[in-house]
């Protein structure tokens, strides 16, 4: 497993210990208490090489 893998799963954890739930952009809504997965900055893309 790569280490931005295990980063992932270890703040997920944190997140999720902390009272937040853990969503895909499609499943975020806002103003909840939900952190989204992964999120695209300006300038990314959904495509990865």
């Amino acid at each position: 497993m790569l280490p931005e893998e295990l980063a992932r799963i270890k703040i997920d954890k944190q997140l999720s210990d902390a009272g937040w739930d853990i969503v895909s952009r499609m499943e975020y809504i806002p103003n909840t208490t939900s952190a989204v997965k992964e999120a695209l900055m300006k300038g990314s893309s959904i495509e990865h090489s």
